[in-house]
């Protein structure tokens, strides 16, 4: 999860990057994006000119259940990234499992870092 990009199978790190394929129909050939974006949202790391404080398991958990209940089975990469982001705010407005803004800005920090805010090229 941390680079997908050294697995033995390389995957892209950051939609549109190296190894982007937008032309294969298995729908698993660029996960390694969202691999990436939860390795920063649980550890954190420096990526791509965004650096990421990591929240931990229990708050990565609740805000990816989020995101989990949120997709439909026609999400884009881009719809993760914005469900992210959305799971992440309104867990802070209801204070569970004491996430706040300021983990919501790490969250889009991940966000931005993978490229889920982009749409595929």
């Amino acid at each position: 999860m941390k680079d997908p990009r050294s697995s033995l199978k390389p995957q892209p790190d950051m939609v549109n990057g190296p190894g982007w394929d937008t032309n294969n129909p298995d729908e698993h050939i660029n996960d390694g994006v969202v691999n990436k974006a939860d390795y920063l949202i649980t550890d954190g790391d420096t990526f791509n000119g965004q650096t990421v404080r990591g929240l931990g398991l229990d708050k990565s958990v609740q805000i990816w259940w989020g995101v989990e209940n949120t997709l439909t089975q026609s999400a884009t990469f881009k719809d993760v990234g914005d469900a992210l982001n959305s799971s992440c705010a309104a867990l802070a407005k209801a204070g569970t499992a004491g996430i706040t803004t300021d983990d919501c800005a790490q969250v889009g920090n991940a966000v931005k870092a993978t490229q889920l805010d982009q749409d595929p090229s």
